[in-house]
């Protein structure tokens, strides 16, 4: 028994040794692994501690930004703009953005103009972000009574482009990305700007610039009035012949075939109306849409016919009104093929107009013959896609602005106009009269028409 006692209490002795030799490893490995896992996690707050200021900084700079954008867009008095190339102005924000103080430089670089800014915010104690961005100016479409977009501009015999009061100062301006000739007894309110050469500049009340840089203006995203006019009725379906002899329709409908009515004829429908095929109206008859249109194929109208929509419209192909045609839009428009008013008809006040204000064609405008476009206090876009606009014998085109970024626009024979012209070239004679009404940031009755504007040009950041 005493020699059992002495080996248990050996092996005992050894164990308690191997425990402690192994207590002693981990130990070490504990050390060897902790010192460096502890400099790591310094290491990942501190640069966590740098990221999270550098980030502060970088939007307190780009605060610094977005102010001098704020500053650009609202010159008028304003002494942090500089008004002459090669000048810089300074300033800094009156509050500290994420603890920092941001300083802001504006300098004008150019005539374009062209500007760039830099913006520092700095941290006490912490890093400094600093901010080069350049932005030039984009000119607005309408912001001068007549422009070409890249052509000429041709006034002769008795035309007058004013505006109310006529000045001075004078502001209904001349502007072409080519040149422009003025003749007979011509009278301009402004200033005539030509990247060309300005001819017979007698009758310019203003300025008269030749060999100008040439300008940037956004256009006009005409598709979102395509989709905003479009407003389709699945059912109920009801046969177009049936109501070939007028008649009334209760709530919404969709007609198939063509619908034609003749012959003093009269048809009333309460609701949206969707016709999947032409819609032709003459001699007298009248239609009466208390809702928006749809017609897939064409509309066709003339000898004294009405066509009252109080909704919007949308054309499939042409619309062709002529001979006392009275033509009441209640909305956006739009028409993807030409578009002719003409012959003692027009388009009056309409009370509830729906959407944008835009009349837009896919193909060419012509406003004709004793045309009258007044649509009350509202202040209508008409828009040619890819055609010309022709407004011609003793047409008044009361409150629109027209637009032919693709074709040129043709004026002539005792036409008024109120609102602005936009084409590549523009042609006006013979006693007509433009009254120029600038449309304001705050203008709703021009969406998406780009009255010009900032454009980034380029943005680059540095740290310290």
């Amino acid at each position: 028994m005493n020699i059992i006692s002495r080996i248990q209490n050996r092996r005992a002795a050894s164990q308690t040794g191997q425990a402690l030799i192994l207590v002693l490893i981990l130990l070490l490995l504990t050390g060897v692994v902790t010192v460096p896992l502890m400099s790591n996690l310094s290491s990942g707050i501190k640069n966590g501690t740098l990221y999270e200021n550098r980030t502060n900084t970088l939007y307190a700079a780009d605060a610094g930004v977005q102010d001098a954008f704020w500053q650009l867009n609202n010159t008028t008095g304003n002494s942090k703009v500089p008004t002459t190339i090669g000048q810089s102005t300074n300033y800094t924000l009156a509050s500290n953005i994420n603890g920092s103080i941001v300083t802001v430089t504006i300098y004008l670089q150019n005539s374009t103009p062209t500007y760039k800014i830099t913006s520092i915010a700095a941290k006490t104690g912490s890093s400094t972000t600093t901010v080069n961005s350049y932005v030039t100016v984009l000119n607005g479409l309408f912001d001068v009574a007549v422009r070409a977009l890249n052509g000429n501009i041709t006034l002769s015999n008795n035309v007058t482009v004013t505006s109310i009061p006529p000045g001075p100062p004078y502001i209904a301006d001349l502007a072409a990305n080519g040149s422009i000739s003025l003749s007979n007894g011509t009278s301009i309110y402004g200033d005539a700007t030509a990247t060309g050469t300005v001819t017979g500049s007698t009758g310019v009340k203003g300025t008269t610039t030749n060999d100008a840089p040439a300008y940037n203006a956004t256009p006009i995203d005409t598709s979102v009035y395509k989709t905003e006019s479009q407003v389709i009725t699945t059912s109920p379906v009801y046969s177009s012949a049936s109501y070939s002899s007028g008649g009334t329709i209760s709530g919404n409908a969709r007609l198939s075939g063509n619908l034609t009515l003749t012959n003093n004829k009269s048809l009333t429908v309460n609701g949206n109306l969707y016709v999947d095929g032409n819609l032709n109206l003459s001699n007298k008859s009248s239609l009466v849409v208390n809702g928006s249109l749809y017609v897939n194929g064409y509309v066709l109208s003339s000898n004294n016919c009405t066509l009252t929509i109080g909704g919007k419209l949308y054309v499939n192909s042409y619309l062709d009104t002529s001979n006392g045609t009275t033509l009441t839009l209640g909305g956006t428009t739009y028409v993807n093929g030409y578009m002719n008013l003409g012959n003692n008809g027009g388009i009056p006040p309409s009370e509830n107009w729906l959407g944008d204000y835009a009349v837009v064609a896919n193909g060419s405008i012509t406003f004709n013959n004793n045309c009258n476009i007044s649509p009350g206090g509202m202040t209508l876009l008409f828009a040619s896609e890819t055609g010309n606009v022709s407004v011609q014998n003793n047409c008044n085109v009361l409150s629109g602005y027209i637009y032919a970024p693709d074709g040129n626009i043709s004026i002539s024979n005792n036409v008024a106009i109120t609102g602005a012209l936009v084409a590549n070239n523009i042609t006006i004679s013979n006693n007509t009269t433009v009254t120029f009404t600038k449309p304001t940031s705050s203008n709703s009755s021009l969406p998406h028409t780009a009255n010009g504007g900032l454009a980034l040009v380029t943005y680059n950041i540095g740290n310290n």
